[in-house]
C-alpha cells in the first residue's frame, strides 16, 4: 500500500491521517492473467490502483475486440465513466498480467473527499491527467499516420510496448496487427 500512496504524492500531498484512513478502509486484490477485473453491463464500484501487473480496458464493436487503455503499477485500474455515473460500464477491464490491485469503493472515495478535503485535489489531478491522455490518444488517432502514432507510444510507454499483447497494441493505436508488425521492422 506504501507504495500505491508514494506513487499518488507524486500528483499531491497526503496527510498521515488520509493515508491512515486510505489503509483502513483498501482491500488488496490478486488477480491472474485472463481475469477480468470488471465485465463490460456491470457498474464499476472500486476505483483500484495497481501495485503490481498490467490491465487493458475494452469493449467489443461489430465482433473486434478494440483496447482503449492501459494501466500499470501506481495507475488507476477503473471504468472512468461508469464509476464516476455509476451507470453501468461499456468496457470490461481484463488482466494482461498476474496483478495486485488496491481498491476502495465508490462510497468510501466520496467520504473520504468529505472527510479529507485535501484529497479532492489529488482526486482532480488524477482526473485531469487521465483527461489530458484520452485527448492525446484521441487526437492521435484522428491526425497522426500509424508510423509516427507507434513509435510516438513506443517512446512514452516502453514498459507496454514490452509488456502487452501486440494485437491489444495494435487495437489501442487503431491499426491492424499487420500493420504494426510492418512498422516495428521498419
Amino acid at each position: 500500500m506504501q507504495k500505491i500512496i508514494t506513487g499518488l504524492e507524486e500528483y499531491a500531498p497526503i496527510s498521515e491521517e488520509a493515508y491512515e484512513a486510505i489503509a483502513q478502509i483498501s482491500i488488496c486484490q490478486i488477480y491472474k492473467k485472463g481475469d477480468l477485473v470488471l465485465k463490460e453491463g456491470r457498474i464499476c464500484q472500486r476505483v483500484g490502483f495497481i501495485e503490481q501487473g498490467l490491465t487493458r480496458s475494452f469493449y467489443y464493436q461489430d465482433g473486434k475486440d478494440i483496447t482503449t487503455y492501459f494501466a500499470s503499477e501506481n495507475n488507476p485500474c477503473l471504468s472512468v465513466y461508469s464509476f464516476i455515473s455509476q451507470q453501468p460500464s461499456q468496457e470490461s477491464i481484463e488482466v494482461l498480467e498476474d496483478s495486485r490491485i488496491w481498491s476502495i469503493t465508490y462510497n468510501e472515495l466520496q467520504e473520504l473527499y468529505k472527510t479529507y478535503p485535501s484529497l479532492n485535489l489529488l482526486g482532480r489531478l488524477l482526473t485531469e491527467d487521465y483527461y489530458m491522455k484520452l485527448e492525446e490518444h484521441t487526437r492521435a488517432l484522428k491526425h497522426k499516420n500509424s508510423k509516427d502514432r507507434y513509435w510516438e507510444y513506443a517512446e512514452q510507454h516502453l514498459d507496454i510496448i514490452q509488456r502487452a499483447p501486440l494485437t491489444h497494441i495494435a487495437s489501442f493505436l487503431g491499426m491492424s496487427k499487420e500493420n504494426l508488425s510492418r512498422i516495428r521492422r521498419i
